[in-house]
């Protein structure tokens, strides 16, 4: 069986059981995404603050009337309940999950319409998470597309299809990651070699629910769709006025770019099938994106910037862009502030080479 690997054991996530509150509370109201934040009172009038991002919870009271909770007031719950990256929560899963109550009564939980509008995850226990998040190149994406489709018979390629205003009026199949145009998709895993899917599906129906008996893993990329970019900074500018030497940096430069690239999936716990495969899919991202060590550098003296042991999976073709070259770097940390400005370059070296020269 496929060993996880101890740099990604995040990727896979089951909620934890959360001891309850048992809090009653006079108001409490609040919503939104990335984070979910939601206001409150106590009975006797202090200030409660719940907020969600990132797959953490936390519940703060303010520990006198009129005071600040944030600055004044202690945390009664803070806790790792989502999967790393999710900030999605409504009222009624905030109270249920912590067991909290207004004015005595329960908020209910939401309906599936209502999960899938607020970016909600059902995080009672009984579901868990596969998510995971890399920058990477689209070559690197495309081949990590066809290695699933090799390995894996039953399972397809499924992109959405949407009107000339941007409306989704169905789903088609892919035969190769060649007849993707769109940067969000599926892989759909399922027994039936004709997925039958409707060409007139509309935006009624995800595809869970189109393919009920099907598993369907999220797939978000970058340069399909639309082509990759530099992004907006622009570290080597910097870099070179501070320190007097020329760089690039990957993804600010036409010779290397990169995007963002992720695979989230959710499974009932007691489908064992499911998590088999999951960790043969896992096994597949170790392969295609290994780990490497981030070494740090400090640009202006070239000494080793610390002796800690910062571990990825990231994408080979970034890694060996730097090879060999110490003009090109992973990405720039700008410390000290404006009083003391000092800039670390980082780059991915083979695991347990913690020096290196520049």
């Amino acid at each position: 069986m496929h060993a996880k690997s101890r740099y990604s054991r995040s990727r896979f996530f089951t909620p934890p059981l959360v001891e309850k509150l048992n809090l009653d509370l006079s108001q409490l109201s609040g919503g939104g995404v990335c984070p979910a934040q939601f206001d409150g009172k106590t009975h006797d009038g202090r200030e409660v603050y719940c907020r969600y991002r990132g797959g953490w919870l936390s519940v703060t009271i303010a520990n006198v009337v009129g005071a600040d909770c944030l600055s004044d007031g202690n945390d009664v719950l803070a806790i790792q309940l989502g999967p790393p990256l999710h900030g999605g929560l409504t009222l009624g899963q905030l109270c249920h999950y912590a067991g909290i109550t207004i004015n005595g009564q329960m908020p209910s939980l939401p309906t599936p319409e209502e999960m899938n509008s607020h970016s909600a995850k059902d995080l009672g226990g009984d579901w868990s998470y596969f998510n995971f998040w890399v920058n990477s190149t689209i070559a690197t994406q495309r081949s990590f597309l066809e290695c699933v489709l090799g390995a894996f018979d039953d399972c397809r390629i499924v992109q959405p299809v949407f009107t000339e205003n941007y409306n989704l009026s169905g789903w088609e199949e892919c035969r190769s990651a060649d007849d993707l145009k769109s940067d969000f998709f599926s892989v759909v895993r399922a027994n039936d070699r004709s997925l039958n899917l409707p060409p007139d599906a509309g935006g009624k129906k995800t595809l869970t629910q189109l393919l009920p008996e099907a598993f369907v893993i999220d797939v978000h990329t970058s340069g399909f769709k639309y082509k990759l970019g530099k992004y907006a900074n622009d570290d080597a500018t910097w870099v070179e006025k501070l320190c007097g030497r020329k760089i690039k940096v990957a993804g600010q430069c036409d010779e290397m770019l990169h995007g963002s690239f992720s695979v989230n999936a959710c499974w009932k716990n007691d489908d064992k099938e499911t998590y088999r495969f999951l960790l043969g899919l896992d096994a597949l991202i170790d392969e295609v994106y290994p780990a490497y060590q981030l070494a740090a550098v400090d640009l202006a003296t070239g000494a080793n910037f610390d002796d800690k042991e910062y571990v990825a999976h990231y994408d080979p073709a970034v890694a060996e862009w730097m090879e060999g070259d110490d003009s090109r770097w992973l990405s720039v940390l700008r410390l000290g502030g404006r009083e003391n400005p000092r800039a670390v370059g980082r780059r991915l070296v083979a695991i347990g080479n913690r020096s290196l020269k520049i």
